[in-house]
């Protein structure tokens, strides 16, 4: 269950699996029987934290993260917000269009939230990048998309994969 003192200090909290063998330093993913399982235990804790929030917490927006390629990095994440109906979307939803996955995530969890296809991406700032990445040739680079914050700072980013944001149904 989350806790309100995480969330209180930071105005956020989250939680994945921690499952060995797959959650280790060098994190793989679990075959896709086993996350099939793993997504099915997700949405029963997502119903709790729903209750949990919901009887308990100022407004806030409950989702769950399903990522596509790196599956050991799903989670269950609570952000504060303003108001009910408001949301904190923290990953950029995707230009391309796609079917929900059900094959690899069922589809039960795919009827029961709404989902939002958004890209992930590997950030680095401009110094961690050269030092990474200066001496790869430029076809290489190209994969690579530049950014700037917005004081100025140069950072880079790199599609790594996509991730399913599911929150509630709204009603309508």
């Amino acid at each position: 269950m989350p806790t309100f003192e995480e969330y209180n200090k930071y105005g956020q909290t989250y939680n994945r699996f921690f499952i060995d063998p797959w959650y280790r330093p060098v994190k793989r993913n679990p075959p896709i029987w086993f996350f099939k399982l793993m997504v099915g235990h997700f949405k029963n804790a997502f119903d709790r934290w729903e209750e949990f929030f919901f009887n308990s917490a100022p407004p806030y927006d409950l989702q769950i993260w399903l990522f596509n390629k790196t599956f050991i990095r799903s989670e269950i994440y609570c952000a504060k917000v303003d108001h009910f109906g408001q949301t904190r979307n923290i990953f950029t939803p995707s230009t391309v269009q796609k079917s929900f996955p059900e094959q690899i995530f069922g589809g039960k969890i795919k009827a029961e939230l709404e989902w939002v296809l958004c890209d992930d991406f590997n950030y680095f700032d401009e110094e961690d990048f050269l030092d990474i990445y200066g001496n790869l040739p430029t076809i290489s680079k190209n994969k690579f998309i530049e950014n700037f914050h917005a004081d100025g700072r140069k950072y880079y980013t790199f599609k790594i994969g996509d991730v399913w944001v599911g929150r509630l149904k709204c009603i309508k």
